[in-house]
């Protein structure tokens, strides 16, 4: 990170669903000033590894993430709005959505959420907001095409967004009915899975 190959790495604990349904125990989402760089060579590992002081090899690092633990997926994603952020201890609500026209779902989310977002994170209910898209992979088969996450700065946050929610839109959007609104939104962009984690760790440079 000191070398500015990336700016930001979140650590995310699995909270709900939890047990065997939980397809990850642990998320580490990584931000990059723009495209990520090609992945480390084992020379290239070597290196980081002596600067970072820590007495292993490419090859007994690698070795001993395997030991403790085995990568369930990847993928590249693009934020398209944020507001805000995440700090330890905040609770993050990841939603996956489908959407038969990403483009048009993304300029929705950022016309009707992200003012209600800015509203809701100056009146200290959330944390942050993003409406982000998958670059890769990308397919008809590659969901999800859209994503929103929602930051909580604790618990008491996250069980009452709802209300909080219908107090920011008032704020936000006037007399704009909520429930014509959601269901424009359930044409663009539907939500198929929800993911609640806790964030227990931030990973700034040091400089």
């Amino acid at each position: 990170m000191d070398s500015g190959a990336f700016s930001q790495t979140l650590v995310l604990q699995t909270q709900i669903p939890a047990g065997t349904d939980a397809q990850c125990d642990y998320v580490f989402v990584t931000f990059y000033n723009g495209l990520p760089p090609a992945p480390r060579t084992r020379d290239e590992l070597n290196q980081a590894l002596r600067k970072a002081d820590i007495p292993m090899t490419a090859a007994a690092y690698n070795a001993k993430l395997s030991e403790m633990g085995k990568l369930a997926w990847d993928n590249i994603t693009q934020y398209q709005a944020l507001v805000g952020g995440a700090k330890k201890d905040d609770y993050l609500e990841f939603n996956a959505m489908s959407s038969p026209d990403p483009g048009a779902c993304v300029a929705l989310e950022k016309k009707d959420w992200q003012p209600l977002a800015e509203q809701m994170v100056k009146d200290g209910n959330t944390d942050g907001w993003a409406v982000n898209e998958q670059i890769f992979p990308r397919g008809a088969k590659d969901d999800p095409a859209v994503s929103t996450v929602d930051v909580f700065p604790n618990w008491d946050a996250f069980t009452h967004h709802y209300d909080s929610i219908r107090s920011a839109w008032k704020k936000v959007h006037g007399d704009a009915d909520f429930a014509t609104t959601m269901a424009q939104h359930g044409k663009l962009c539907t939500i198929e899975h929800t993911v609640l984690y806790k964030v227990v760790d931030v990973v700034t440079p040091s400089k």
